[in-house]
């Protein structure tokens, strides 16, 4: 976790590695430490009600950034100040081993790699949302919302959708029978931590 001047809290991923280097080129398990900066990607941690920085935990406790260290040196929405904090802090030891881990996610062969990209479809990830917009119960406890929801996957409903919505985790901090109206639950669903805008094949040899 590295806190900027400006109170932004950001991590560093080395997990999409292998995508960004079939995507650039050019990187590969010899290149030089500094070379690793275009594989890594800088993402948000986000707060909580306190205005402090989420445990980490869980993939809701995220954003991607849409910047690696590469690309952050030309962000328009970062100052100065973040931007020198952020350089001079990936220089001590904890940050180099995680912009390492880079090279270790790339295989020997990948030169014999190309990728594939395809445009993802914009209706993802709306159909629970449409079911609770037209369910006729407007109250209810939190443990008769947890029924109704998983009851959707009988109806069609993905249980990644529902899993990737977070609105089973808010149910589960609620009290069981504290009563919520059906505009809190929707008010629930967040699927900003999803950015469904392309998919990646490899293709081996030919």
């Amino acid at each position: 976790m590295i806190i900027l001047p400006s109170g932004r809290v950001v991590d560093l991923s080395s997990h999409r590695s292998k995508y960004h280097a079939l995507r650039l080129g050019g990187a590969g398990p010899d290149s030089t430490h500094r070379h690793l900066y275009a594989l890594v990607d800088i993402i948000y941690r986000k707060l909580n009600d306190a205005g402090k920085p989420k445990m980490g935990w869980t993939e809701y406790d995220y954003q991607y950034s849409g910047y690696t260290l590469d690309t952050v040196r030309m962000a328009m929405d970062w100052s100065d100040e973040d931007k020198s904090a952020l350089f001079n802090r990936v220089q001590q030891d904890s940050p180099r081993r995680v912009i390492e881990t880079a090279r270790r996610r790339l295989i020997n062969i990948q030169k014999y790699l190309s990728v594939k990209s395809y445009s993802a479809p914009h209706h993802l990830y709306l159909v629970l949302k449409e079911r609770l917009i037209k369910l006729p119960l407007q109250r209810a406890t939190a443990e008769q919302w947890l029924a109704t929801i998983y009851n959707q996957k009988k109806k069609g409903v993905g249980d990644e959708e529902i899993q990737w919505s977070g609105v089973t985790q808010f149910l589960r901090q609620q009290h069981v029978e504290s009563v919520i109206c059906k505009e809190k639950i929707i008010e629930q669903l967040d699927y900003s931590n999803i950015s469904p805008e392309l998919s990646s094949e490899q293709v081996w040899g030919k």
